[in-house]
């Protein structure tokens, strides 16, 4: 699969940018080579900007028929901070 990269990939960026020819431009392009394996992703970790780009994604996702997949990042330092972030 994948993934669109949420605000930070190409299409989160034409999103937040406003750029409607963008926009159709990326939708088209993975509709055309990769039809049923690309997902906008969806991120919620309270960064600026994310939620205007969840809501215009959700709503492009329907528009476009496009599937949704919700992410987060994992992040630690070391591998015995796992069960820490599990906990988390």
């Amino acid at each position: 699969i994948i993934l669109s990269g949420a605000k930070d990939g190409d299409l989160g960026k034409a999103l937040l940018k406003g750029n409607p020819g963008v926009i159709e431009s990326v939708v088209s392009f993975y509709k055309q080579h990769f039809s049923d394996h690309y997902y906008l992703e969806l991120v919620r970790t309270n960064r600026p900007l994310e939620e205007d780009y969840l809501h215009m994604a959700v709503e492009l996702a329907a528009k476009e028929q496009l599937p949704v997949v919700a992410t987060n990042e994992v992040v630690f330092l070391k591998p015995e901070n796992f069960e820490a972030h599990e906990i988390r």
